[in-house]
């Protein structure tokens, strides 16, 4: 089974059987009493049955790009997917056939990080760009993992415990905030129709 959580799906583990609520759509029972059940408020998520072993042959599973943290994440590696592309960073590392898993609060601390603003030309980029790029990529993420995420709105995990990360955020969702390094207020403007957080000084358009 391969399931994709979409914007607000969770699994939710109990130790014993409890009454479904309103937006718990798929439900495990399992031989010890114990239940797995799948909550999802906007219905966006996905679940697929594939034979065993096979489940990376799935066209959604195939298409996606390396993962934040893998050996494949490499400077030669974005740039030649950025070649005769025309198009923002910050669309650019949206895409998820290019790096898995960088939504669009990590995109945005990832380019405040790496001192880039958000409207970069990837063409005008240059090695030590990408280089930075990928270094807070992982370095983001791997601080996200060990909060337990980015609670914004209503994302929990089993247990209705929250993510931590948030609390961590250098840019994202601080508009009109003084920027932690250089006290100038992070603007919030639209990139491909997704709000994004830049701070006006450190990131330097190219």
């Amino acid at each position: 089974l391969v399931s994709h959580l979409r914007m607000e799906g969770k699994y939710n583990y109990y130790n014993q059987l409890v009454e479904p609520s309103k937006h718990d759509h798929v439900i495990f029972y399992f031989t010890d009493g114990t239940m797995l059940v799948y909550n999802d408020t906007r219905k966006f998520g996905t679940m697929e049955l594939v034979e065993l072993n096979h489940e990376q042959d799935l066209k959604s599973i195939v298409k996606l790009g390396v993962e934040p943290g893998s050996k494949e994440l490499t400077e030669d590696y974005l740039i030649n997917c950025a070649k005769g592309k025309k198009t923002t960073i910050k669309q650019f590392l949206l895409d998820q056939t290019f790096i898995t898993g960088l939504g669009n609060i990590y995109v945005d601390e990832v380019l405040f990080e790496a001192k880039i603003h958000p409207l970069s030309h990837i063409n005008h980029l240059e090695y030590d760009d990408y280089t930075r790029i990928i270094k807070y990529t992982n370095e983001i993420i791997a601080k996200s993992i060990k909060a337990g995420g980015t609670t914004v709105k209503s994302f929990t995990i089993s247990g209705d415990v929250s993510g931590k990360f948030q609390h961590n955020l250098h840019v994202y969702g601080q508009k009109g905030e003084p920027c932690v390094y250089c006290q100038t207020p992070i603007e919030k403007i639209k990139v491909a129709g997704r709000g994004t957080h830049y701070c006006p000084k450190c990131q330097e358009i190219k």
